[in-house]
């Protein structure tokens, strides 16, 4: 009676006589579902239990109400919903050759771009890019590494003339892997600013360009890092040995006999390493990396926190069947489950380097390189990696998801390390191991915004505070192509965000 009662004291502004909640009682004493309905263009009849009618109860038809609230609709978001009412049509329009074709036609106009911005004289580096420093910007070359330089515009272009061949494309990946190679002296070891970045573009050429020997000198190359691991003080995925762990594993799993034994030694001296490097406090593993005084507390997140670190040795204790590594990745994300806000929803971001109005005063970051996106990432990959049963992981999966979708509106780039495309893939990566397409229509309806913007404006907005342009893959043009790519071509595209061997290995 009290619970019922509260129906009338509380009543709807809609309902300002009582009538309703009194035919609502009714039905609920029955043990009925109370339903209200009215017919789409009028008469203004509302009709109880489908009998009996209530003479002029609504003020305007439930047509002539959507119409109303779809006209206050922006522009973009016309658009968008028109998206989703035709994607949700037919799930054939997530793999609609049309879409795939503009994937692919964005992707390529970003080929051409960076084929006409590729310096003339062969002998100097293939690119060139903004640098910011205290005294202002400057024009300087582009470095060899994966994450702003030749290596990873390579592995762009490469895809892209896999999939696409074009003689242009190809003379230009050339080049790129020539400069990358040419000039790979790095004090790092890591994934996308050290030598493990080389070793994992050469593992990717081998199978698009059909030479084995490039897989030799990643094994090379895998030789002449081992000795450098112990002096790594980042422990990170993208400078330290953190990187080096998924690099090794994809390498040991394209190759095979003293190749694969000396990558996988290589992966676990660098697990080993990382362990012995760590911080830890109860049963949690964080590290504070190479730039403490950058950080409130040891980082979270993925590029630099405990989620890359905890993914990569879950991925390494799964490929090898060792327990300790995956104990040891499940207390890193137990570290950054202790600066999860419950009320907010999301991970404390730690640096103190980010734009807040207090640095010192809790915030979140939603990006690849710090934040839900990355986490996310992190999380979604190890529960698949841990045979898809894992509950708690795959919560904290969801989290980071809707902690990402909530955000993604507020993303000022379309770059992979902290725009757009990056956290797309978590959706993609989502909708692939999670078997949610409406997720990739998701994805799928950001790219195309993207193109939007794209053709007002003509230029990618790169992931810089200013409106230069940039060639490379993690802030700039080439990586926003392989994200097109992989939305065109899940399957047989890589993702270089979470360091993906090639689609055989």
């Amino acid at each position: 009676d009290l619970l019922f009662n509260t129906l009338k004291e509380h009543q709807r502004k809609w309902d300002n006589q009582g009538k309703l909640a009194e035919l609502e009682l009714a039905s609920l004493w029955q043990l009925d579902i109370p339903i209200f309905s009215a017919k789409a263009t009028g008469p203004l009849d509302l009709i109880h239990n489908y009998q009996q009618s209530l003479p002029d109860a609504i003020a305007i038809s439930p047509l002539d109400n959507a119409v109303k609230r779809i006209e206050k609709l922006s522009e973009e978001n016309r658009i968008r919903q028109n998206q989703y009412i035709y994607s949700s049509l037919s799930t054939d329009e997530l793999n609609s050759p049309y879409f795939i074709a503009s994937a692919v036609n964005y992707a390529q106009q970003i080929g051409w771009q960076l084929w006409e911005l590729l310096e003339p004289d062969a002998s100097k580096a293939p690119w060139q890019t903004s640098d910011y420093t205290a005294t202002g910007k400057r024009v300087v070359d582009v470095g060899p590494d994966i994450y702003s330089g030749s290596a990873g515009i390579c592995l762009f272009l490469a895809y892209l003339d896999a999939l696409h061949p074009q003689p242009e494309f190809r003379q230009a990946a050339e080049r790129a892997f020539k400069h990358a190679m040419e000039h790979p002296s790095s004090p790092f070891v890591g994934a996308y600013q050290g030598t493990a970045g080389l070793i994992y573009l050469l593992t990717h050429l081998a199978q698009l360009w059909d030479r084995p020997e490039l897989l030799e000198r990643a094994v090379e190359l895998t030789h002449e890092l081992m000795p450098r691991i112990p002096q790594d003080k980042y422990f990170d995925l993208l400078l330290g040995v953190t990187g080096v762990i998924p690099v090794m594993v994809g390498l040991a799993n394209t190759t095979s006999g003293q190749g694969r034994d000396s990558a996988i030694d290589c992966a676990v001296q660098s697990a080993q390493y990382l362990l012995q490097g760590a911080t830890r406090q109860g049963d949690t593993l964080s590290w504070e990396g190479g730039r403490p005084d950058l950080n409130q507390q040891n980082p979270t997140g993925f590029s630099h926190g405990s989620s890359g670190s905890g993914w990569a040795l879950i991925l390494l204790g799964c490929d090898l069947d060792k327990q300790e590594y995956i104990q040891a990745g499940r207390q890193c994300f137990a570290y950054e489950a202790t600066h999860f806000d419950r009320e907010q929803k999301d991970w404390y971001d730690l640096r103190k380097s980010v734009m807040v109005a207090d640095r010192n005063e809790p915030h979140f970051a939603n990006a690849w390189c710090n934040g839900s996106a990355g986490i996310g990432l992190s999380r979604i990959a190890s529960w698949a990696a841990l045979g898809k049963n894992d509950e708690d992981i795959l919560r904290e999966a969801y989290a980071a998801l809707n902690a990402t979708l909530r955000n993604f509106d507020k993303l000022g780039n379309d770059s992979l390390c902290h725009g757009r495309s990056g956290n797309a893939e978590l959706l993609l990566r989502f909708s692939q191991l999670r078997d949610t397409p409406y997720l990739q229509m998701e994805a799928n309806v950001q790219a195309q915004a993207q193109w939007r913007r794209f053709e007002k404006a003509r230029t990618w907005l790169c992931g810089s505070t200013t409106k230069d342009l940039f060639p490379d893959l993690m802030l700039g043009i080439a990586g926003i192509g392989m994200h097109f790519l992989r939305l065109a071509y899940p399957e047989r595209v890589p993702s270089p965000l979470m360091l993906d061997p090639p689609p055989s290995a």
